[in-house]
């Protein structure tokens, strides 16, 4: 039985650099929370300032930042403390962003690292479950690396539908084949003036 609900999208971010997949990712919870949406955005350090701004975007006007919850967590303890808090509030999200996701669980160290990067995305995923149920809707699930998936030791298709990955010149963002047989690239996405292109966002989540 797929651990995904049919109205669950749940991506990973993966780009050249971190500062491109946070921009993307944080530009993903602001295009979300336009949408009426409640969004909860986890990173592991308070945010300097918002992440640089896409091609075709503005900053967010204050309607928008109602929606938009950030949580500063620095370490797994916490992490799953809130997230164990957040399923029984009754003002569920309906889109969870995290940032930097392998702070939490050290996903690109080694092999003993599974279990904790297994158990980090699995309480994720659980806490998006509860969402799609709640609202019956679609929910959203994205979280971007500092690191390469490939470098991972655990396989990130047990937890994300879908990983984007840029090429190493950051000017296109290809969706990676789940499986051996699938198409190399399903979807691309282009860039404009070296930023990422706002519009496309829609794009990305869309199955």
């Amino acid at each position: 039985m797929s651990i995904y609900k049919d109205n669950l999208r749940s991506i990973l971010f993966d780009c050249c650099t971190l500062e491109l997949s946070r921009s993307i990712l944080f530009q993903s919870a602001m295009f979300w929370a336009d949408q009426g949406l409640k969004v909860t955005y986890f990173t592991p350090k308070e945010l300097q300032g918002i992440p640089t701004l896409l091609h075709g975007t503005s900053l967010p006007g204050p309607e928008v930042l109602k929606l938009l919850q950030f949580v500063y967590v620095e370490d797994i303890q916490d992490l799953l403390s809130y997230l164990h808090r957040l399923v029984i509030k009754d003002k569920l999200p309906r889109a969870i962003f995290v940032d930097n996701l392998d702070a939490y669980c050290d996903l690109n160290r080694n092999v003993s690292c599974d279990k904790k990067g297994s158990l980090v995305c699995a309480s994720f995923l659980n806490v998006i479950n509860t969402c799609a149920e709640k609202y019956n809707l679609p929910v959203f699930f994205a979280a971007c690396l500092s690191a390469s998936y490939q470098t991972l030791t655990m396989n990130p298709f047990n937890f994300f539908n879908v990983v984007w990955s840029s090429n190493s010149s950051c000017s296109e963002l290809s969706k990676v084949p789940r499986y051996p047989n699938d198409c190399q690239v399903t979807l691309k996405l282009k860039f404009e003036q070296n930023k990422f292109c706002f519009k496309e966002i829609e794009k990305i989540f869309s199955k």
